[in-house]
């Protein structure tokens, strides 16, 4: 038996606005251990308490590498919030650091069409690396 199923390649593409009222099923966030819990995502000041206090509420950290995913009621349109965990960002965030952070985030999310992506870049090679990240997070075999 023969198919030629082609793979799902995601598209993938670089917009400034609100994420949170973007068309997206899913909206990502940055969150970090600086001040014991932060969201550093650069949201609306109410959003982002709503998304601290859920956060806090399933006892996030904000450590590297971490992802919590929360209903987005009250926070966003999608359907879905989640957050990755960044570790301090107080001496900045290495490339490397947001390329996993998303990759995490994106694997987290399978089966969502459509993801807006809220974690901060403060260059073009960190929004770079967020891209990188969000790619070979999407990919599956």
């Amino acid at each position: 038996m023969s198919t030629n199923a082609q793979p799902a390649i995601a598209t993938l593409s670089l917009k400034s606005g609100n994420p949170l009222t973007s068309k997206a099923d899913a909206v990502v966030i940055a969150t970090s251990t600086d001040g014991k819990f932060t969201v550093v995502s650069e949201l609306p000041k109410a959003a982002a308490t709503k998304a601290r206090n859920a956060l806090l509420a399933l006892n996030a950290t904000g450590n590297k590498d971490e992802v919590v995913r929360i209903p987005a009621a009250g926070i966003a349109d999608a359907s879905v919030v989640v957050a990755v965990g960044l570790g301090s960002v107080k001496d900045g965030v290495t490339n490397e650091t947001l390329r996993r952070a998303a990759g995490a985030a994106i694997r987290n999310l399978t089966g969502y069409k459509r993801v807006s992506i809220s974690i901060p870049a403060d260059s073009a090679d960190a929004a770079g690396a967020i891209l990188e990240g969000a790619a070979l997070g999407s990919y599956s075999f």
